[in-house]
């Protein structure tokens, strides 16, 4: 069991001033943005433990494993209203995304040829498509063969 690092909180508040000074060039309205990280945020953990009624697209096959110390950031998006999705990698055997406070949690997919473990099949990404002016995005998976699954639309399935 490890204990990973977490966004700390001058990088917490370096997100908060940037969005405000966005969003203000915007006349006060939140710019539609994502989030990239490589270590999943704990709400990821939090969606799964606290409504036992989420709805979750893609698989889940490996424990979320994320920093044990939250330092904020997740409600630092939620008050400043601009992100809807967050995106992460780390555990190998999860492609799944789910809805959290309005939020988009997704994984991306084992994309990869030589790992430590990979549990899920063939590799593949996960595609965003943003719909620019609009606080909306689809997102799927793209497995190796061209194939595709679970193709989601935000915010429609994440509210």
């Amino acid at each position: 069991n490890y204990d990973y690092d977490y966004v700390h909180s001058d990088q917490v508040e370096w997100y908060g001033k940037a969005s405000a000074g966005i969003t203000g060039a915007h006349c006060g309205n939140p710019l539609p943005s994502v989030a990239f990280m490589h270590i999943p945020l704990p709400e990821y953990s939090y969606a799964f433990k606290e409504d036992s009624n989420f709805k979750a697209y893609g698989t889940h096959r490996e424990t979320i494993c994320s920093s044990h110390f939250n330092s904020g950031l997740f409600c630092k998006m939620l008050e400043c209203g601009d992100v809807m999705a967050v995106f992460c990698g780390h555990d190998h055997d999860n492609d799944f995304s789910v809805g959290y406070y309005g939020i988009m949690l997704a994984y991306g997919r084992y994309s990869g040829a030589a790992t430590v473990y990979n549990n899920i099949g063939m590799n593949g990404s996960r595609v965003i498509v943003l719909h620019e002016g609009k606080r909306k995005l689809d997102s799927y998976i793209r497995l190796r063969d061209g194939s595709t699954k679970d193709l989601t639309h935000y915010p429609e399935y994440y509210r």
